[in-house]
């Protein structure tokens, strides 16, 4: 997971996405570059709002947006095309991943092989789970995870190494 954590005292100028302010370029034509000896009318007369804080969010599975009218952040997760993508992207991987497996000269036993074939079916499937009501498109990054956990798991013994994305990751 990659929590970004939250951040306060985040400045806008007319609106712009917040950001510290490190220093202030005052109408006057002075600099001021001591942030700790601004005063909120410096920071007014320079067209700043805020302070603001940033919430708390993780980056994998949410977006972090700034509406500049309401002056606010908002997370939300992130949508279900993006969730397509990624599932569409692993899948795609795992079945590269374990091409090798079908070649001829392939270590693994009759059996194991089976169950690489029926894996690879099923990631083949997986659009089609989806549009019979049989498989959500995950919302969260656990459930993103399960989705390969649960196809991966007749594997574990088969020496055969996959890598992706976990829960755990």
């Amino acid at each position: 997971m990659a929590t970004i954590p939250a951040v306060s005292n985040l400045w806008s100028k007319e609106g712009g996405y917040p950001g510290p302010l490190t220093a202030l370029y005052l109408p006057s034509g002075a600099t001021r570059t001591v942030p700790s000896e601004f005063t909120s009318d410096e920071i007014a007369e320079c067209g700043y709002t805020g302070p603001y804080t940033q919430p708390e969010y993780d980056d994998q599975v949410q977006d972090l947006t700034w509406d500049s009218g309401s002056k606010s952040f908002s997370v939300a997760s992130k949508p279900e095309e993006w969730w397509i993508g990624e599932v569409r992207d692993r899948r795609n991987s795992l079945l590269a991943q374990s091409d090798y497996a079908l070649l001829g000269d392939t270590t693994l036993t009759t059996d194991e092989v089976n169950l690489v074939k029926t894996l690879r079916t099923s990631l083949r499937n997986i659009p089609s789970e989806v549009e019979a009501g049989r498989l959500a498109w995950p919302t969260t990054q656990a459930e993103f995870a399960k989705i390969f956990d649960d196809l991966l798991l007749p594997l574990k013994d088969v020496n055969i190494t996959l890598t992706y994305f976990s829960a755990g990751a």
